[in-house]
């Protein structure tokens, strides 16, 4: 519970709650598929999809990345446009650690995420698109979604910071020249 707590929440359809969140370094994503009560290991999966300043290209270039794991599994995918070939990316369950360097820094991203569950032979996406194929049929990033990014919050951390050291001086400055009116 604390752990996703200051992450954003998101739920798409069929049930599935997609939660993000950022470290500075990495950004965290948990599909929690809360429906699905038969589990089948290493068939069902979860998959995220990411482009920095989407471009929104018919093909898979090569800033376009997948990753997907399977129940189960200890060897994840990535995968890259621009290739057929995946590398492994060890980390477990439908928990996804991205390092910020890999998709890049952007305040927007093109975004999928899905499940499949092989007992009911269907993936559930965000944003939903009905696929004919079951094992990642991953759509062409015209169709994803956006990110707005977690990045895009680092600078604010800088203005409220910019704003008090304003707000201290302006205080500091109309403070002594009340002083100095009234000597």
């Amino acid at each position: 519970m604390q752990e996703w707590k200051r992450t954003s929440y998101n739920e798409a359809a069929g049930g599935l709650v997609i939660r993000t969140g950022h470290d500075y370094n990495n950004l965290y994503v948990l599909l929690d598929f809360i429906p699905q009560h038969k589990f089948s290991k290493y068939s069902d999966y979860g998959i995220i999809c990411m482009v920095a300043n989407p471009s929104k290209e018919r093909y898979p270039q090569k800033d376009d990345y997948c990753f997907l794991i399977t129940l189960g599994s200890k060897n994840p995918i990535t995968l890259q446009g621009g290739s057929s070939l995946g590398e492994n990316n060890p980390h477990t369950s439908y928990e996804f650690k991205i390092p910020i360097e890999i998709v890049g820094r952007s305040d927007k991203y093109g975004f999928y995420a899905a499940v499949y569950d092989i007992n009911a032979n269907r993936v559930y996406s965000w944003p939903e698109i009905t696929t004919e194929k079951n094992f990642p049929d991953i759509p062409s990033s015209t169709n994803w979604g956006e990110l707005i990014s977690p990045d895009k919050s680092l600078p604010e951390f800088q203005w409220p910071l910019l704003v008090l050291v304003s707000a201290i001086f302006t205080i500091i400055y109309l403070t002594r020249r009340k002083q100095i009116s009234f000597n």
